[in-house]
């Protein structure tokens, strides 16, 4: 099993009390955070399939609070396909902003990610 640090997503050694690039106590780090912000904190993660499923799972929970991380990472990743579940999950969370944001979104991307979003076999807009 292969162990990050959540503050700099540095590859630690499961013994790790503290992170050898940035020096946080990654026994503390997490504490206090609650579900939701750990799966924010997840959109940023190195491997490249955790960011994907932390912005599905965001979606389903249509909390308000990843809207502006969602949008983030939609616009700045390469990987069409972390943009296409990010653009999803606002889409899911279905707020006006979160749908305007999401549209915004889809003026930037190739035709084929707009057909990934329209596949709404996973993720539906939310009904406001």
């Amino acid at each position: 099993m292969i162990f990050f640090c959540t503050s700099c997503w540095a590859e630690l050694d499961k013994d790790n009390e503290h992170c050898p690039v940035c020096g946080c106590d990654c026994r503390k780090l997490s504490d206090g955070q609650d579900y939701v912000e750990k799966l924010i904190a997840a959109l940023n993660h190195p491997e490249p399939e955790t960011p994907i499923r932390a912005a599905w799972i965001l979606g389903q929970l249509h909390d308000e609070r990843a809207i502006c991380p969602l949008y983030n990472v939609a616009k700045r990743t390469v990987n069409a396909f972390l943009r296409v579940a990010a653009i999803k999950a606002l889409l899911g969370i279905g707020t006006d902003e979160a749908n305007e944001l999401a549209e915004l979104c889809l003026q930037n991307t190739s035709e084929m990610e707009r057909r990934m979003v329209a596949d709404q076999g996973e993720t539906k807009r939310r009904p406001r």
